[in-house]
């Protein structure tokens, strides 16, 4: 028969506590019941374990021999609620993300602290990446979750059942331009405006450029001569604006640059306009350094998204992670 690991520790509390009775008061169980354990075990070897007397129990020869490896199974079994107990609350705990570089920059780091408040031990390593990249880091399995900001056809190629795309954070794409540029004084444009001006963007692959090229994508022509008409530009900065009105549904990235940080630096330095995150602007023009407009086009809105298994196959910590992000 299946010898049942509870037997053995009833064995190893009677063998040090030296009575039926004192193993019974540790145990908090009833003298018969401790009783009928020890049986149970002793006829799973064949023989007794122990020896009765008049002042309790002692170990007989074989009793002795079992007693290391019963003490063994205690340390085991010890070591593996230890483990449970720091799992459930991460202690030790190793969290590998992928995120999209907006997302990593500005979006990420106070869920960031709030889980490492909340989870001190816990380990994390954070890899900045265009979303493309981060989907591909998740697919080939060097990270545990993936926060991107591009479109769902970037992960549509992800194994069915294995990932969950879950929305964490709705997001607004901006116009970004210097306040002395000649749009700085609206409120809005209409996205047709925006092929009339040179822009600095992100690199082929990150998630603010395939989300620009996708909703001017679906455009119609340039708009006509009853749109707004865009002023001369000030004297020195002329590469601000491109040929007056919008030449198309095609973006004019005269200057491609990896980072948010440094396209809003080229911004401010008259290298031409910017479509980033509200949220990667929001100290600036709070300062007053740059304006942000809303550009009137739904497809300026997007979604960050948190890629992560099934509740099923996840960590525990990824899935704390995930609760986390959800909620804000």
């Amino acid at each position: 028969m299946a010898l049942e690991p509870q037997l053995l520790r009833t064995f190893l509390v009677v063998a040090r506590g030296g009575s039926i009775s004192e193993a019974a008061r540790r145990l908090h169980r009833s003298q018969p019941a401790v009783t009928s354990a020890v049986r149970r075990l002793e006829a799973h070897f064949g023989e007794p374990l122990f020896r009765r007397g008049g002042k309790g129990v002692r170990l007989t020869d074989l009793g002795a021999r079992l007693l290391p490896h019963a003490e063994a199974l205690e340390r085991v079994l010890d070591g593996v609620n230890q483990l449970a107990a720091e799992a459930a609350g991460l202690e030790g705990a190793r969290l590998r993300i992928a995120a999209s570089t907006t997302i990593a920059l500005y979006w990420l780091p106070p869920r960031l602290a709030r889980f490492c408040s909340e989870h001190p031990s816990a380990k994390l390593v954070v890899h900045t990446r265009n979303s493309r990249e981060a989907v591909e880091e998740l697919a080939a399995g060097e990270v545990d979750l993936a926060l991107v900001e591009a479109p769902a056809a970037s992960w549509s190629a992800l194994p069915d059942g294995l990932l969950v795309a879950t929305p964490v954070h709705d997001d607004e794409l901006v116009l970004v331009v210097d306040p002395d540029h000649p749009l700085a004084a609206a409120d809005k444009v209409a996205p047709q405006e925006l092929g009339g001006l040179a822009f600095v963007g992100r690199e082929a692959g990150s998630g603010t450029r395939a989300v620009l090229e996708q909703a001017l994508a679906t455009l119609g022509p340039p708009r006509d001569a009853t749109a707004r008409a865009v002023p001369e530009p000030p004297q020195g900065k002329a590469s601000r604006v491109a040929g007056g009105q919008g030449r198309g549904a095609t973006p004019d990235v005269r200057l491609e640059l990896g980072e948010p940080e440094a396209i809003k630096r080229a911004v401010r330095a008259g290298l031409g306009a910017a479509v980033l995150s509200r949220v990667a602007v929001a100290q600036e023009v709070e300062r007053g350094e740059l304006v942000a407009l809303s550009i009137t086009h739904p497809g300026f809105r997007r979604q960050f998204t948190l890629l992560h298994p099934p509740e099923a196959l996840a960590s525990h910590a990824c899935w704390t992670f995930r609760t986390l992000a959800v909620a804000g």
